[in-house]
């Protein structure tokens, strides 16, 4: 949870006043809003709560890694601190799969006013803006609730009506399009005088930096000077390409590797594109069902409503609408399946 009501999810709201740490939070209903300040202190006081457990099972030195919202996370890092933590840095992951909850307040002032809006075309291609959408459903703009992406089959989307006002607050929103989220990297205060000492006798406190390294190729390194002057280090000049086999630095930048992100570092001439510059992860929207439930195998298998208990199969070549690949017939003729998944881990966010 990161204390933003994801997708109107109760478990993501911190409506009701938390009275002490053992009392949970009784959860109302949510909705597209900003968040009060009693609201936030109780995400945050819920973060200090799992964060004091974690930091009671670390042993010195142990890291925490933490997820976040980017409106929120400066709640759970003081969260974090207070249970007793230092934080080390703010890992960013940048990513090109989310969505714009913004509103359209041309939109929203032509509908105060009672002004009329063109209509200039329909989108089926793309997922929609949603600042055109609000409170149609996920179903009647064609968005899929499994991959939070559009339907694979374009008979499946819906047309969404692209349509443009006259007022001045044509073109205005609230919101910009979710591309990263910070990660907090934190560490349990070491027990011992030096890092050496702790990693010597607990077998944590340091970050594994080579097996974290960026893949790299023949290059030059501009942070390698070569004198010029006779001993003087007032003139540099570059070194000659050298091999660096064990490969770049890790930063404390991730991205997808994703064109839209990779388009927004710098072409640097021979070298390509910077964004090589940083660790990529490949996105997997879906976590396989082995890697779900790892770690899950002393608890009870549990219904899952990832498909309502429902889902859909071509008559003619037996291809399920969810399997993530367009069905192929010409004419597919779906029938609905009735079954009843179940699984040990239903985390909608995995």
């Amino acid at each position: 949870p990161y204390g933003l009501e994801f997708m109107g999810k109760e478990w993501d709201s911190f409506r009701a006043t938390r009275q002490t740490k053992n009392q949970a939070v009784t959860f109302l209903g949510a909705g597209m809003r900003s968040q009060t300040r009693n609201e936030l202190f109780n995400y945050q006081l819920w973060c200090e709560e799992w964060a004091t457990e974690v930091f009671r099972v670390l042993k010195p030195g142990g890291h925490l890694l933490s997820f976040g919202g980017t409106r929120t996370y400066h709640r759970m890092a003081v969260a974090i601190e207070d249970a007793g933590f230092e934080v080390r840095d703010m890992i960013n992951w940048c990513y090109s799969t989310g969505f714009p909850k913004s509103l359209n307040i041309g939109k929203a002032v032509d509908k105060l006013q009672g002004n009329e809006r063109e209509v200039t075309g329909y989108d089926t291609n793309t997922a929609p803006d949603l600042r055109d959408v609000g409170a149609m459903s996920k179903e009647a703009t064609g968005i899929d609730k499994l991959s939070f992406g559009q339907n694979p089959r374009p008979a499946d989307r819906k047309q969404i009506e692209i349509t443009k006002g006259t007022s001045e607050w044509e073109g205005w929103g609230t919101a910009l399009k979710p591309a990263h989220e910070p990660i907090c990297l934190a560490r349990k205060p070491l027990a011992e005088k030096t890092v050496a000492e702790n990693c010597l006798k607990w077998g944590v406190g340091g970050i594994n930096i080579d097996e974290s390294r960026v893949e790299g190729k023949l290059e030059g390194d501009p942070n390698r000077f070569a004198k010029t002057d006779g001993g003087s280090f007032n003139k540099f000049s570059y070194s000659e390409p050298v091999v660096r086999n064990e490969g770049r630095f890790p930063a404390n930048l991730i991205h997808d590797n994703s064109e839209e992100v990779r388009e927004c570092f710098p072409e640097t001439g021979k070298a390509g594109n910077a964004s090589r510059f940083f660790k990529s992860i490949i996105y997997q929207a879906k976590a396989s069902k082995a890697e779900r439930n790892k770690g899950c195998e002393g608890l009870e298998d549990i219904k899952t409503n990832t498909t309502n208990g429902k889902s859909k199969r071509c008559k003619i070549c037996g291809h399920y609408f969810f399997s993530g690949t367009p069905c192929k017939c010409e004419k597919p003729d779906w029938e609905i399946i009735e079954k009843e998944y179940t699984q040990k881990n239903n985390h909608p966010t995995l």
